[in-house]
């Protein structure tokens, strides 16, 4: 099975201590035998630990994840033929940030 060259990209919407990701990847080329696209979040160091977080059914060429969660993520895309998988893509990462709290018992004080 040919190689799965992608590129990913993100988009971010944050929401109160998540956010929704986006990811994205280039159509298949011709003679390309992938049925899916799977998305996995890539954490540690090498030897990596790969945790399936998606798949997407050909032709898809994007896929969701929500409520991400503070911190900084890493993912790859592997194609899947029913049999076997391909190699790594580019992997992407992003940091999601917690949201500031709301400033509350604001005083204010006039002097003349």
């Amino acid at each position: 099975m040919r190689s799965l060259f992608v590129i990913l990209w993100l988009l971010l919407a944050v929401t109160a201590m998540a956010a929704n990701v986006n990811l994205a990847w280039d159509s298949k080329s011709v003679g390309d035998t992938r049925t899916h696209v799977r998305i996995y979040e890539r954490t540690g160091v090498t030897p990596y630990t790969y945790t399936l977080v998606a798949t997407a059914v050909e032709p898809a060429m994007t896929v969701m994840l929500p409520g991400v969660t503070q911190g900084t993520h890493t993912y790859i895309a592997r194609g899947w033929n029913g049999q076997s998988e391909s190699l790594d893509s580019n992997a992407v990462s992003t940091v999601i940030l917690a949201v500031p709290g709301v400033v509350t018992n604001v005083t204010i004080t006039i002097t003349p």
